[in-house]
């Protein structure tokens, strides 16, 4: 797989992780999904937003994330569902 499709997936979970974390709806209804069987790149990084609202019952922001993860968590701004259709045409 090159490496510019590989990034571009990466910018695309994160970003649908990201626009997912607005709201315990978008949170919510992507856990319930089968799309993220689908994330390739950012699997951890889903189980530790999971693990964060069953433990504190607040979501995690990006900067608690870019915390954890550091400097590679980069997503792009962008509404959820924008998101989540571009990663299921992507995927």
């Amino acid at each position: 797989m090159p490496s510019t499709v590989s990034q571009s997936q990466l910018q695309v979970e994160q970003s649908l992780l990201s626009a997912a974390l607005r709201s315990a709806e978008n949170l919510s209804s992507l856990r319930i999904s089968a799309t993220t069987n689908d994330l390739v790149h950012c699997a951890g990084i889903f189980q530790f937003i999971t693990g964060y609202w069953d433990n504190y019952k607040a979501l995690p922001t990006d900067v608690t994330i870019r915390a954890t993860y550091g400097d590679s968590w980069q997503p792009i701004e962008g509404a959820f569902q924008y998101w989540l259709e571009i990663f299921i045409k992507m995927t």
